[in-house]
């Protein structure tokens, strides 16, 4: 996978850094496995979602987001 957009990881970024919850869905540029996943993860606040580009999200991804974001 190549690196995501320098602008939505800055944003992605930032959001974790003014201390909120991140849920990020792309079929592309959401970082599947590696450093960049483990840095932006290792806190607990984000929630990646890389859906398979031909269906797109699924009504389990919607029920992951849900759950993620209801305390």
């Amino acid at each position: 996978m190549a690196e995501a957009p320098a602008a939505k990881l800055a944003a992605a970024r930032a959001v974790l850094a003014g201390g909120d919850h991140l849920v990020w869905t792309d079929d592309d540029e959401v970082p599947a496995a590696g450093p960049l996943l483990d840095e932006l993860t290792a806190a607990g606040r984000a929630l990646l979602i890389r859906p398979d580009a031909r269906c797109g999200l699924t009504p389990a991804h919607l029920d992951e987001i849900e759950a993620f974001a209801t305390p």
